[in-house]
């Protein structure tokens, strides 16, 4: 063995630059906006029931769940693109 790599020692502690750190932080936050995303895909079997029962004029129960889901759409798609804009900052930290 050579004499570098007998004074070599593991160092546990890994530091990350600021722009690794950034880029982390990014996908998890993409990977988060995507659950939200994907929320109203999983439904109970109760809530299935209930949006495939047939109604005379407008069933309350689309109506709300129609809302709730568009307003888990914006949000997860809103921080999906925070997560992106973090990632494309950090290629120019």
């Amino acid at each position: 063995m050579t004499d570098a790599a007998q004074n070599y020692e593991f160092d546990p502690q890994v530091t990350l630059s600021l722009s690794k750190k950034l880029q982390l932080l990014g996908l998890i936050i993409d990977f988060s906006g995507a659950l939200i995303f994907a929320m109203p895909l999983f439904k109970s079997r109760k809530e299935v029931e209930e949006a495939s029962k047939v109604y005379i004029g407008v069933s309350p129960y689309q109506l709300r769940t129609r809302e709730r889901d568009r307003k888990l759409t914006i949000c997860g798609l809103s921080v999906i693109m925070v997560g992106f804009a973090l990632q494309a900052f950090a290629l120019f930290v």
